[in-house]
């Protein structure tokens, strides 16, 4: 009953830590200067889970267009200065990075834009 006891136990453990990394290496990577670097999770994966969940679970509306190799550029160029301001926090990061991709719902519906420039 102990061995059983302890067994579960380090399952669970287990189980728990490999769920806090999985959940860690969600956050975009970045490179120089802040720039998002090019990450075939991140640039590929997520986003197609994000227009799926999109698409099927919340009814939203989703775009079948190609980014421009600009376009792509842009966004990780744009990243450092788009991203909010609490990302230093690894968590936050996650959350941010889930609601950029739409695996995550909105976040922060009522968010006020002039709260960047007001």
């Amino acid at each position: 009953m102990v061995a059983r006891s302890l067994r579960t136990r380090l399952t669970l453990a287990l189980a728990a830590t490999a769920a806090a990394l999985a959940l860690a290496s969600c956050g975009r990577p970045t490179g120089d200067f802040d720039r998002a670097r090019p990450s075939a999770l991140h640039d590929d994966v997520l986003p197609a889970i994000g227009r799926f969940s999109a698409e099927t679970k919340r009814n939203e509306p989703v775009s079948r267009f190609n980014l421009t190799d600009d376009e792509r550029e842009l966004r990780d160029r744009a990243f450092a200065f788009t991203r909010a301001p609490h990302l230093g926090d690894w968590w936050l990061d996650t959350l941010v990075e889930g609601q950029r991709t739409r695996v995550l719902p909105i976040l922060d519906p009522d968010f006020d834009p002039t709260r960047y420039y007001g």
